[in-house]
Order: structure tokens, then sequence, then C-alpha cells
């Protein structure tokens, strides 16, 4: 009988940490047997059921004890060997549960977001954190600066902690239709340089800023087109802020778009300007199609673009540097050519989904030996 793990993730909309179970969950099937437990707010709770596993409706995002009974009753029928908990509202109650259930518990951090936080939830949440650190059998970081970021706000010891990088499945971006094809397929001239960015609209991906950098390099370069692919609470309000700074024409939306890896491989350069990242996925796959990026410096993009060698970085929130930067990269194909090729090399020979999948079975089987 294989092993059985319970999963606890507090969205299942479209992101990297239900990305992640999702990969857990296709990768590792043979191996495991999993059951997950997650609110039905998005495209992923219907993927989990289709990868094999057993998926329960319970929403986890905000903070309530009554939810504990019923995770407690799913771990009483599932019967897990390890409960593994993803981000911050499923730790805190994922936790909970497996300590009061007396089963090994793994919590993965996808981000460390606090900065909007005031004053008291943000203490608040911290001391949660360091509390539940202590009936943690391991907690994984998904990038080393975001552990290193754990340990200055002392979330837990650096014994207790293990980086896991997220990996990508090579085999994606192996057996796409040629780049020009896909230009084709959404309108671009051959003379179009098409800067584009992925992520759920939302406050952390910071789309206001991506705008705001384009419209400085448009009024230079009447060439350059943008694409934002994903969807959100804050799409209405970006296409406003388009129309505001005259560049709807020269902007497209593209929604929710299951063809992410031929739309990279038809950008000419990735634009990231998100507040925060753990490990973020759609740089990793952009460095996969050799597309160059440029990043705010934030935790998690700065493990992957390192400025100069894999990509080019510029300080958040510093709109002048950006377009700056940005511009000069624009205009110097030898400079993207050189970034787009290092950052393809870098990502291909560290951070493949294998890789991820041979770190997370150690863990498990560490993780069950030592109950």
């Amino acid at each position: 009988m294989k092993p059985r793990i319970l999963f606890l993730i507090a969205s299942t909309q479209v992101g990297g940490g239900p990305q992640v179970v999702l990969d857990l969950l296709s990768g590792l099937r043979r191996d495991f047997d999993f059951a997950v437990i997650a609110p039905a707010d998005g495209p992923f709770f219907d993927r989990f059921r289709e990868a094999g596993a057993r998926v329960y409706d319970v929403p986890l995002r905000r903070l309530n004890p009554f939810l504990i009974f019923s995770i407690l009753r799913i771990i009483r029928y599932e019967q897990p060997v390890i409960v593994h908990t993803h981000g911050k509202g499923a730790g805190i109650h994922g936790r909970i549960a497996a300590f009061i259930s007396r089963i090994p518990v793994l919590h993965t951090m996808h981000g460390i977001h606090i900065g909007s936080y005031g004053f008291f939830p943000r203490t608040f949440y911290l001391f949660l954190e360091r509390i539940f650190s202590f009936f943690t059998k391991r907690i994984v970081a998904v990038s080393e600066s975001e552990r290193i970021e754990a340990l200055r706000l002392k979330l837990f010891s650096l014994s207790r902690s293990i980086v896991i990088s997220n990996g990508v499945s090579f085999s994606r971006f192996d057996s796409l239709s040629t780049r020009t094809e896909n230009r084709r397929l959404l309108g671009l001239r051959d003379s179009d340089f098409l800067i584009t960015g992925v992520g759920r609209l939302v406050h952390q991906k910071n789309f206001k800023e991506f705008l705001r950098i384009f419209a400085r390099i448009v009024r230079q370069a009447p060439n350059a087109r943008a694409c934002l692919v994903g969807d959100g609470d804050q799409r209405k309000e970006l296409e406003i802020l388009a129309q505001s700074l005259h560049i709807q024409n020269t902007v497209s939306f593209l929604g929710t778009r299951n063809d992410v890896p031929a739309l990279l491989q038809a950008s000419d350069l990735f634009l990231s300007t998100s507040l925060w990242e753990g490990m973020p996925l759609v740089i990793l796959e952009a460095m996969t199609t050799g597309l160059p990026v440029f990043a705010s410096d934030v935790i998690g993009s700065r493990d992957l673009v390192h400025n100069n060698e894999t990509g080019l970085t510029y300080p958040l929130r510093d709109i002048t540097t950006a377009s700056r930067k940005l511009f000069e990269l624009f205009q110097n194909s030898d400079l993207r050519a050189r970034l787009g090729q290092a950052a393809q090399t870098f990502v291909r020979n560290k951070y493949s989904l294998d890789t991820m999948l041979q770190s997370y079975t150690q863990l498990y089987y560490d993780t069950i030996g030592a109950a």
C-alpha cells in the first residue's frame, strides 16, 4: 500500500502554489497516494482531481478556528502518514489539525507577503509562524532568498528548513511551433517588439508599474507592443489605466491562456514587476525559452535573474530607472541574445521538474522514516 499524503492549499486559482501541488500529484502518484483539501475557487480544483487525488472543498484562505474541525474529520477518514501544507492560510489551519492528530506535518512557503500588513496583523502573523514552526517537521522554502528572509524574520530555525526550488517541465517547451508561426497567430508584424507579462492581475504582480514602464518605452519606440497574460480582480482597473496612459492600442489583455509557452516564444522580452515572489514559475518558463528577462529586484526573482548575467533587474518602484534600462535592452539585440542564452542554460541545468520531484520524494521518505 502506497503511503498517503494529505495536501492543504488555500487557493486553486492560477498561480505558482497550485501548480507545484499539481506537479507533485502528477509526478509522484506512482509512489504515493494523495488527497487534497482546498477551496473550489479556481481551475486547479478539478485539475487536482484529474491527477488522481481525492479533493475536499474547504475554504482555507481566512483564519477560521471552526475549519479545523472539518480538517480533523478528513484526517480521521484519510489516515495520512504526512500532512503537507502549502502557503499561509493552509499552513495555519493544517498544522493545528496535524498537531492535534499527531501526524508529521511539512509546510511549503510560497512567498512571504507581509509588506502590506499593518502593525497588528503583521505581528500576529509572525507570532503564529514562529509558534507553528516548533511542531513542523520541515519547512520548505522555494528559493534561497525566501529562506534568508524567513530566517531574518525569525520564522523558524535553520535546522528545520530546507530549500526545494520550483522546477519546469522542459518537455512543454521542446515541441512548440516556430516563433514565426506563433507571432503570426498573435497578429504581430516582423518589426513589432513584444514585451510580455504573465500572472494573475492582482496587487502582488504590480502590473500598474508594468503599464507605466511600458508607457515610457512606447513613446520612444513606436513599434513596441505589450501583452498581459492572466486574469484577476485588477483587470478593469488596469484597462482603465492603459487608457489614461494612452497605450490602450498597444497593450493586449489576453486573459487566462493555456498556451503560455507559445506566447513566450513569440515574445521579445519578459517583464516582471512583482512586489514579492517565492520562486516565480513564469520567470523560469520565460528563461526556458531563451527569452531575456527584466525583473524587479525582489525575493525569489533575484535567485533567477542575476543582473547582467541571466537578465537585468531594477529597483522596485523606480520607474525612471526601469524604463531607462529597459529601453537600453530594447536597443541592444546582442545583449538580449546573450542574456537569453545564459538564462536558458542556467535554468535547464538547475531547475528541472525532475529535480524538484526527487527532492520532495526524499523529504517524504525521510519524514516517514523519522515518524
